[in-house]
């Protein structure tokens, strides 16, 4: 009896868990703050000596809708440099919904 309330219990909180979190609308918002992203990181000034260089941006979106640049998680300066000035400040859609949460975008540079 124990065994099966114990069974009952976990199963019901799974559900509970994987239901929680999956609010299409949020999915849709955060593709469409990415595809922002990408558009304005669409044509890198830094060169690039190996076949491509990878980084995760990390940025939040202030009061005033503009994305502010928290991290740029790469061995290059030249990348983390492109990254911070190019995004920081610019003006995004998704200010009322999206203010104050933390995003991250996998971002790579490849040579041409």
């Amino acid at each position: 009896m124990k065994t099966l309330i114990t069974i009952i219990a976990v199963s019901l909180m799974t559900l509970t868990s994987s239901f929680a979190n999956t609010d299409p609308l949020e999915d849709d918002a955060k593709e469409q703050l990415r595809e922002q992203v990408m558009v304005l990181l669409e044509n890198p000034t830094v060169e690039v000596d190996n076949a491509s260089i990878s980084s995760t941006i990390t940025f939040t979106i202030n009061s005033n809708g503009e994305l502010v640049v928290l991290d740029v998680a790469t061995k290059n300066t030249q990348v983390k440099q492109f990254v911070i000035k190019t995004l920081n400040y610019k003006k995004t859609t998704m200010v009322p919904q999206n203010f104050g949460k933390v995003f991250k975008v996998k971002y790579t540079i490849e040579k041409a």
